[in-house]
């Protein structure tokens, strides 16, 4: 029997608590700072995870976490070889290390660093119910600590086991043209991206020749930067972003409206073109890296499985009898993610049997004797009105799951 607490910094930064083998809280930092894509976890945050698990820090029997920056979170001593760090962005591919660590002043626990994807990939597959799994997580890390986006592993039981990793970055296709149309900073704005497509339609070169665009999104070198040159290619105009503008959120402000690629047809065509490409490299990926292990489960976590389209085409491939995504799929899902398998892999606890509930609400519960008249509601928003609704315990990740939205016709 164990105590986990799971932390992710970084951006989508969070906490979590795997309790005696059962994911009890996890929350993302911005639910609580109200700062968007927060990177910070405070000692608020920690102390909510805690509170909502009935634990206090001295029952923290061990720590998991992928990265870690001493200067956003002083509450934390980490020692890896008798070696104090003030940072740590781990190089891990297929395994893991151990050290220790002291939270809040108690004594040293072990801490699990972990590889980003050992986060991903266990968030799905431990939250779902499945005895075996194939898993499939796709994300745009960086390429200097993980050098494809996307990881394969099998769950078997109790144990998530590294197969590959998979040759693909089409994440950073997506990011390319975010950045090209002039919607945004890709990291805040892809969603806006598919958004868009919708509006338009692929290029007929680029569905005549898909062959050759999927391939050149599964090969080495730059993604990022092919990306950027692929997305001047089509539309006929130079891309004023760079390698080193496209994560500055004043490069954005700085271009007029009207100029805002976005706003054409062109504009339209594009995002439908590279959502069309991303699509295609998801299924190749799919049949290529996942279809021939032969296990009819699929579980798939990382920030690109966002993706609502993409999973769609994949399930309509009739190649899985079930697939399980996790609702925080980003970056937001690594603290659960990483106290789930330093707990079940590491620490052998049993699994959990989790309701759907379970797994999609995993924040405060804030009880309300409040009577909800259900036909009121109704007429509210048949009257024009925006109605905010509020209930239970809050959704884990950027989804809205219908405990908090904002209602409207």
């Amino acid at each position: 029997m164990s105590n986990v607490l799971g932390i992710h910094f970084g951006h989508d930064a969070g906490a979590a608590i795997v309790k005696n083998g059962k994911l009890t809280s996890a929350i993302s930092s911005e639910r609580l700072s109200r700062i968007k894509k927060d990177r910070i976890v405070s000692k608020e945050v920690i102390d909510y995870v805690l509170k909502e698990s009935n634990l206090k820090a001295k029952d923290i029997d061990a720590i998991a976490l992928s990265h870690y920056e001493n200067d956003k979170f002083d509450i934390l001593e980490i020692f890896f070889d008798d070696i104090k760090l003030d940072f740590l962005e781990t190089s891990l591919i297929g395994s893991y290390r151990v050290g220790k660590a002291k939270l809040l002043g108690n004594d040293f626990v072990p801490v699990y660093e972990l590889p980003h994807h050992f986060g991903h990939g266990p968030s799905a597959y431990y939250m779902s119910n499945f005895d075996e799994a194939v898993v499939l997580s796709v994300d745009a890390c960086s390429p200097n600590y993980q050098p494809y986006n996307s990881q394969i592993a099998l769950g078997i039981e109790n144990k998530f086991i590294y197969q590959e990793d998979a040759r693909t970055m089409i994440s950073q296709l997506y990011n390319a043209f975010t950045a090209s149309l002039g919607i945004g900073l890709p990291l805040l704005k892809a969603g806006s991206t598919m958004g868009l497509a919708a509006y338009g339609k692929p290029l007929e070169d680029v569905v005549k020749n898909k062959k050759h665009y999927v391939e050149s999104m599964h090969k080495e070198g730059n993604i990022l930067e092919y990306s950027i040159d692929l997305f001047s290619k089509l539309s006929g105009k130079n891309s004023e972003v760079t390698m080193n503008n496209l994560s500055e959120a004043s490069f954005y402000k700085a271009i007029p409206e009207k100029e805002k690629i976005m706003n054409t047809r062109l504009g339209r065509d594009l995002a439908a073109t590279a959502q069309f490409i991303f699509e295609e490299s998801m299924i190749h990926t799919v049949k290529t890296y996942v279809e021939p292990h032969g296990i009819k489960n699929l579980c798939m976590a990382g920030g690109s499985v966002l993706n609502c389209n993409a999973n769609s085409r994949i399930k309509e491939l009739g190649i899985f009898d079930n697939i399980f995504i996790y609702p925080a799929a980003g970056d937001d899902g690594l603290s659960a993610g990483n106290a789930l398998y330093v707990a079940h892999n590491i620490l052998g606890e049993k699994r959990f049997k989790y309701s759907d509930r379970d797994v999609a609400y995993t924040g405060k519960d804030y009880k309300s004797k409040m009577f909800i008249n259900h036909k009121k509601v109704a007429q509210y928003i048949a009257d024009g009105k925006i109605v905010a609704w509020f209930i239970g315990a809050s959704e884990n990740g950027p989804r809205a799951l219908g405990h908090r939205g904002l209602l409207a016709d």
